[in-house]
């Protein structure tokens, strides 16, 4: 019988900055291959149990609604600490740095591929963005997983240029592999992440905590595409309606995926949204492909808004917006409407610039059909967030119905 895989905490790996104490648990149990317990919401991040097999129980976002702890084999997580090791020449001569919240899915595995291959970890993310962009620097970190939140508060931090004088400003040329996940990265970001770190390969990747990597993308990926199938991976469209029928490139549908990197099933809470059909599942994402493989993300089922007949797919227009560089963050929320079905609006994280609003009503009035033209656009100086850096849209649908 073959054995049951376990994480492995290879010698090599030390940790160069932050509390090393925070990281303990997670080490001791990997030691004594004991169940692993990640939470984004509790006290104690990082627990461990004793039980026949090793097994990994994390959250999830809980952007949209109630958080449920997924559980996942080790296996899962292992095949790609080896592709990636693969695909990027990972080794012990690498740093990561840890920009979120532990128990959330992206650090927490950017933490175990590190101890895999014998990486060190510097952990950056008790400090502002100022201070984690000189650390960066200072711990000459190599690899960092982030999400476009994370990066948008490190471009906006400081401004980088053949000028800057201070580590503060300068660019951080010793990071070579960049992998963004978690959400869409928009042009505006990318070209200032290619400022940031001009030495680096960007890996704008797609997945969940449900089902790890989906995408991978390169230099050849078109804009607004999240890549092509990871090593393993077969992708299908189908219909967003039972029997799930396939559907043909350039047409939207539900996103559904076969891969050896998915999870076994929810420990605690479930969705109707979350879907096994064989060896396929869904979990409830919509885009479509192109003719070439390319991935294209409409964002999730629950997060599609019919307005006067027609759907819209709040994800659009919030990628629109943050196409103005004074936008730091931002949310589109869809609010019930007896007349039309729903009516969008925009919540805009940014400085108190005096045109900024009327600005982004004439940049969505020239690019969004009439449905998806936001009613209210609402400017607030941050916004609320979930441990993992996402947005927390609950907390501000909750906020508008109270202004209503």
């Amino acid at each position: 019988m073959m054995q049951w895989p376990r994480f492995r905490l290879n010698r090599a790996s030390r940790i160069v900055a932050g509390e090393r104490g925070s990281l303990a648990p997670l080490f001791n149990a990997i030691v004594a291959e004991r169940s692993i317990f990640a939470s984004q919401s509790s006290a104690n991040c990082l627990t461990s149990q004793e039980e026949a097999k090793q097994w990994l129980y994390c959250d999830t976002s809980g952007s949209t609604g109630k958080a449920k702890t997924i559980q996942r084999s080790p296996q899962s997580w292992i095949k790609s600490f080896e592709r990636n090791g693969d695909l990027f020449a990972l080794s012990l001569t690498d740093c990561y740095a840890l920009l979120g919240h532990i128990g959330h899915s992206l650090t927490l595995y950017a933490v175990l591929e590190a101890c895999h291959h014998g990486a060190d970890v510097a952990m950056l993310q008790a400090l502002g963005p100022k201070a984690q962009r000189t650390a960066l620097a200072e711990h000459k970190i190599s690899v960092l997983y982030a999400t476009p939140t994370q990066l948008r508060l490190l471009a906006h931090s400081t401004k980088v240029g053949k000028t800057a004088k201070s580590i503060e400003q300068s660019p951080i040329f010793c990071l070579r592999l960049l992998m963004i996940g978690g959400g869409k990265l928009d042009a505006t970001l990318l070209e200032a992440v290619k400022q940031l770190f001009p030495n680096a390969q960007i890996c704008e990747f797609y997945g969940a905590s449900e089902t790890s990597f989906l995408t991978l993308s390169d230099e050849t990926c078109p804009i607004g595409s999240v890549g092509k199938a990871y090593p393993m991976v077969t992708l299908q469209i189908r219909a967003i309606t039972p029997p799930y029928a396939p559907l043909p490139p350039f047409q939207t549908g539900e996103i559904w995926v076969s891969s050896p990197y998915l999870f076994e099933g929810y420990a605690k809470g479930e969705t109707a949204d979350t879907i096994w059909q064989g060896k396929f599942l869904s979990i409830g994402e919509l885009g479509y492909l192109d003719e070439a493989g390319h991935l294209f993300l409409k964002g999730r089922k629950s997060r599609m808004a019919t307005v006067a007949d027609q759907n819209v797919f709040l994800q659009d227009i919030e990628q629109l917006l943050l196409s103005d560089a004074r936008v730091e963050e931002c949310a589109a929320l869809a609010m019930p409407d007896a007349l039309r079905g729903a009516r969008i609006i925009a919540i805009i994280g940014a400085h108190n610039h005096p045109t900024l609003l009327d600005d982004l009503r004439q940049i969505c009035r020239q690019k969004l059909n009439p449905p998806a033209m936001p009613k209210d656009f609402i400017r607030c100086d941050h916004l609320p967030k979930l441990p993992s850096g996402k947005m927390n849209l609950q907390a501000l649908q909750s906020w508008i119905e109270t202004q209503e």
